[in-house]
């Protein structure tokens, strides 16, 4: 028991911080969305909070406010957050996550020892491949289609996420490109004949 607890005990705690700081990343952006969606922030209709006594430019002024209220009694560092370092997080703690569900996977499934796993480098592998799938978010749209630099955070999440399960197969997928599309060596290459 005594060699499992160190496991154990940074399982849960990587887990924990990963679903709090990722979660909290994606909030931000993922609150304005939700509301974007359902009120115009360029209506003119002024509103008021008849709780606060508060006057907004707009209904989904009123909401968003709300909105960030609730989510700061949980997250209060969420206010403070520009996008990208929401993106950031989210990307970078839900890939850790996607690393410590793999881990737990192969305890619960193929009956590994937690003491036996790499309970440490595997979730920080998966830490920065969430940092190399955001910065895949925004290369690979731009390079395809013009004009398009909007993640969103919740496909961003999983996307993280499964990446970091898989973070081993990821990066033997990205050396195979690497190597076959991107920088192909020299005696690869046929000679014209």
């Amino acid at each position: 028991m005594k060699k499992k607890f160190p496991a154990i005990f940074s399982l849960t705690f990587f887990a924990l911080v990963s679903l709090y700081f990722g979660l909290g990343g994606a909030l931000n952006t993922e609150i304005y969305n939700q509301i974007s969606a359902k009120y115009d922030f360029k209506d003119t209709i002024k509103a008021k909070d008849f709780e606060t006594k508060v006057i907004y430019s707009n209904k989904a002024e009123m909401m968003l406010v709300k909105e960030y209220d609730k989510s700061k009694k949980i997250f209060p560092f969420i206010a403070a957050l520009p996008d990208y370092i929401g993106y950031l997080l989210t990307a970078c703690f839900f890939g850790m996550l996607g690393g410590i569900i793999s881990i737990l996977k192969g305890i619960a499934l193929d009956k590994a020892k937690p003491e036996d796993s790499n309970y440490v480098s595997i979730p920080l592998l998966s830490f920065f491949t969430g940092l190399v799938i955001l910065g895949l978010s925004y290369l690979v749209p731009t390079l395809l289609v013009e004009g398009s630099n909007k993640i969103k955070p919740i496909t961003l999440l999983f996307f993280s996420l499964f990446a970091g399960m898989y973070s081993r197969h990821f990066y033997e997928f990205l050396t195979h490109v690497a190597q076959t599309k991107l920088f192909k060596n020299e005696k690869d290459k046929k000679d014209p004949e």
